[in-house]
Parts: structure tokens; sequence; C-alpha cells
């Protein structure tokens, strides 16, 4: 049977003593940490904001050469078509489509591993002359990234 100043709960005992000391601690560490505003924002926020900076150009970096890629395959396309043309809009409507017009490339499954966002999908219009490719990455910005004969732009 617990003492009068302890609480049973699910087989664990704890002191409500050290619960309120506890409580107590964490409000007093909240009103330093807000009295030191300018320390945390240098020593706790900025470098936790560089590293997603950081994180956030790697991914762009790579969505963006994952988009060259395309670009290059879609390049080669009309190499190996009977008609000499870019793929149609009805070619490529999706990543799954894309997968399987531009098979040679081994593109993966997951269109995440791409670092695009995969909540945007992937946009491509084409008339057979001309293609046009967009997706966004995976970044806190979602840039567009968009591929077409003349090159690769980020938006």
């Amino acid at each position: 049977m617990p003492a009068l100043d302890q609480e049973r709960d699910n087989g664990v005992v704890m002191r409500t003593g050290s619960i309120s000391l506890l409580v107590l601690a964490a409000g007093l560490g909240l009103v330093l940490l807000a009295g030191c505003g300018d320390a945390v924002e240098k020593e706790v926020v900025q470098p936790v904001e560089n590293m997603l900076e950081g994180r956030d150009r790697a991914t762009l970096e790579a969505a963006s050469a994952n988009v060259r890629t395309i670009r290059m395959a879609l390049m080669r396309y009309p190499t190996t078509s009977p008609d000499d043309l870019f793929p149609s809009n009805g070619d490529i409507f999706d990543y799954e489509s894309l997968r399987e017009v531009l098979a040679g490339t081994n593109l993966p499954e997951d269109m995440a591993d791409l670092k695009w966002d995969e909540s945007y999908g992937i946009e491509y219009d084409s008339d057979g002359y001309q293609f046009r490719f967009s997706v966004k990455a995976g970044t806190r910005d979602r840039e567009t990234i968009t591929a077409t004969p003349a090159g690769v732009t980020v938006r």
C-alpha cells in the first residue's frame, strides 16, 4: 500500500513531490529561456536553421540532377521512336507512365527517392517537337524544376 504522499499509476509509484519539483524546474527553465532570447537564438535556433538550409540545398541539387537525367532521356527518345518525336501527352501523364516510357533510365519505383515532392506529381507537355517537364523539389520551399530541350531551370 503506497504512502499518502505517493500515487500509484499502472504499477509505477511516483512521489507527488517529485512531480511537482519536475514541473517547477520545467517552468523555471522556460522563464530563464525567455530571458536569454538572443543567446538562445544564436546558440540553438540559428544552428538548426543552418542545418535545415543545408539539407534543402542538398535536396534541391539532387532533385535538379534527377531532372537533368530525365531531360537527357527525353532528348534521346526521338532517336529510337519510329516517328522521331518526343513522347506525347498521352504517353506521359504521371510518374508511373514516365517510368514506362523511359524504362531504360532505371527510375526508382518511389518518386520521393528522386527528391521530388510526391504530392505535386509531375507535369509533362509535348507537341512531339518540344517538351516541358516539371516537378517540385522535396524542400521546404517546393521550388519548381523545369526541363525543356533548352535546359533545366529552377524557380
